[in-house]
């Protein structure tokens, strides 16, 4: 049987997903596990939730920014070297 394998850019990107969901989506469930453990009231956790938003949209537009500057096609050929 053929094992199936993904170019190095969509195995990059895949696991950028991979762990941006994983932060953003496994401490909503969380959230009365700290409370309890780690003694964090609700307005604590929603302080760092709005941190992390804040965090995510920040980068987003520097991205955005520094994307226009160096070109789609650079940074594509950069997240493949990466990969290798």
């Amino acid at each position: 049987m053929k094992q199936l394998t993904l170019p190095p850019p969509i195995a990059g990107h895949s696991e950028i997903y991979i762990t941006q969901a994983a932060v953003n989506n496994l401490p909503p469930l969380l959230f009365t596990a700290f409370c309890r453990y780690f003694d964090i009231t609700v307005t604590q956790i929603s302080s760092l939730i709005t941190a992390n938003f804040m965090t995510q949209i920040t980068v987003d537009g520097i991205s955005v920014k520094f994307l226009d500057r160096i070109g789609m096609r650079a940074a594509a050929v950069a997240a493949d070297l990466r990969k290798l």
